[in-house]
């Protein structure tokens, strides 16, 4: 402990009082000479060592400090006093000052010992953060910059690191449906709100329910099927591309506010062309919460799967990739009853119509074989421009066969369709330099779900 305290690194700490006590007296020989160690002063010049240097000084050697202090005021006032030791000793006088810059000394020296171990646990807290912060950034290698710097965002109004990671990885995934059960817990755990509803926007501007979150007592409530017009807050988000609160319509038009049950509309957008995807939709929120730091959560939870999104779209690209007919470039038949079978159900889910049309090309075996493949693909690609784009064109079992999967029609509409087939025809083999009869077509349709 001894080798400790008078090693090299601590010795300034027992020269500075005694330089200090130096420089005073030798300010006090030279200027107030007939007061040698200003015994006769009330503010004895001392306590200025005892009241600056003390708590500057780490412990033990604030106590060394009010020591050598004491002991130095005890000899100066021996020498002047001389009378016998005992006789000095036992004055209190004496012994009163010195006996003050120890306690004082202590207690300062006792405060500067705990100012130094909280701001050790503080140093020590601070070091497991920052090693917390660089595993983050280590983990996070693989995010982008703008990802990045939303997890920070989210991370100033969330409480732990591993939330601000679970938010940001939660969203990368590349298949849709993941990403959006990752987007409605992300909305679920971060606004706090206990009814809301994930829309998508399908032909146009009508909306599907892909994902919610709803109290029992709030399900009847909304329907499976909209329109973006439909309510005028979703409608306003719709038109301008940006995050609407119910106190933006207030602010508006007071009337509009009757008609909407909607509190915030956060739209999502593909971030590459700006298209609008879906919307994040808010039901039931408490007016507390209505405010900057929900709005700024939303804004990073969209931009976080508007990127999920791109790379969810590009990976449906190179999906498509495996899933396409090199012959005809339409899909092949295995992922059209795939198809079938996913829009059968979403069909009997939304209440949409569901038609299937085969388009057979009756002259093919007339077709030269080595002109039979261009034949398909022209077919194919004439029916893709005319069909919609959510609708899905295939080839079928036999060579001859196109089938087309139509979401959303109804008998009428597969009638229109083909209508709009033969139309269209004359034109197209006129444009693909073919003659007007290579090729001759004959139709087959089935209504798989009526809208009930």
């Amino acid at each position: 402990m001894t080798n400790n305290i008078l090693n090299s690194k601590n010795l300034h700490y027992i020269f500075e009082p005694l330089i200090l006590i130096g420089a005073i007296l030798l300010i006090n020989y030279n200027f107030f000479a007939s007061d040698i160690g200003f015994l006769s002063v009330s503010f004895h010049p001392f306590w200025l060592i005892i009241l600056f240097i003390v708590p500057r000084q780490k412990y033990p050697f604030g106590i060394i400090t009010a020591a050598i202090t004491a002991i130095c005021y005890i000899f100066i006032a021996y020498l002047r006093g001389g009378s016998g030791f005992f006789a000095f000793v036992s004055d209190t006088a004496n012994i009163k000052l010195p006996a003050l810059f120890m306690i004082i000394g202590y207690y300062l020296s006792l405060i500067r010992e705990g100012y130094d171990y909280e701001l050790s646990v503080l140093i020590r807290k601070n070091s497991a953060l920052e090693k917390q912060m660089s595993e983050v950034r280590e983990i996070n290698s693989g995010i982008n910059e703008e990802d990045r710097k939303n997890a920070l965002k989210i991370f100033e109004t969330s409480t732990t690191i591993k939330t601000v990671y679970n938010a940001a990885s939660s969203l990368a995934s590349f298949d849709e449906d993941e990403l959006i059960g990752s987007l409605c817990d992300l909305v679920h755990k971060f606004c706090d709100s206990k009814a809301f509803v994930l829309y998508k926007i399908v032909e146009g501007t009508k909306l599907i329910i892909t994902a919610e979150r709803i109290d029992e007592k709030f399900a009847d409530s909304f329907d499976f099927v909209a329109n973006v017009n439909d309510d005028a807050l979703i409608a306003e988000s719709y038109t301008s591309g940006k995050i609407y609160t119910m106190l933006d319509i207030i602010d508006k038009n007071m009337k509009h506010v009757i008609k909407s049950d909607v509190k915030i509309s956060c739209p999502i957008k593909f971030k590459d062309d700006g298209e609008i995807y879906g919307f994040i939709v808010l039901y039931d929120l408490e007016f507390s919460r209505m405010n900057l730091e929900t709005i700024n959560i939303l804004e990073l939870i969209a931009g976080w799967t508007e990127s999920a999104l791109i790379k969810s779209r590009q990976m449906s690209e190179v999906k498509s990739k495996n899933i396409e007919d090199d012959l005809t470039l339409a899909y092949k038949y295995d992922y059209f009853k795939k198809r079938m079978s996913e829009e059968y159900k979403r069909a009997q889910r939304y209440n949409f119509d569901l038609s299937t049309l085969l388009v057979k090309l009756t002259n093919y075996s007339s077709i030269p074989a080595d002109r039979q493949p261009e034949i398909l693909r022209l077919l194919s690609i004439f029916l893709k421009t005319i069909v919609r784009d959510v609708d899905i064109v295939s080839r079928f079992k036999d060579e001859n066969f196109l089938s087309c999967l139509l979401p959303s029609t109804d008998e009428k509409g597969v009638l229109i369709l083909i209508k709009r087939i033969n139309a269209a025809l004359p034109a197209f083999l006129k444009n693909a330099s073919l003659a007007g009869d290579s090729i001759k077509l004959d139709y087959n349709y089935k209504v798989l779900f009526h809208k009930k």
